[in-house]
């Protein structure tokens, strides 16, 4: 999971998803770099820190599997 700028995430999607790779990209409308609300621009973010630390833990979960 990394953390870029809009135009480095959607180039890197684009990327990934031409090599076949396993790829997800979600785009946090005003988060600027991070999803850090204190630093949105122009707005509130689009997702809460909540929301998106559920992806991650999504996506975790289905690479390695759940160890609970």
């Amino acid at each position: 999971m990394a953390f870029s700028s809009v135009e480095q995430g959607r180039y890197i999607n684009k990327l990934g998803k031409k090599v076949g790779a396993d790829v997800t990209y979600i785009e946090i409308k005003n988060a600027g770099h991070g999803i850090n609300p204190k630093n949105a621009v122009g707005g509130g973010l689009s997702m809460t820190e909540d929301d998106v630390v559920k992806v991650i833990h999504e996506h975790i979960t289905k690479w390695v599997g759940d160890k609970k």
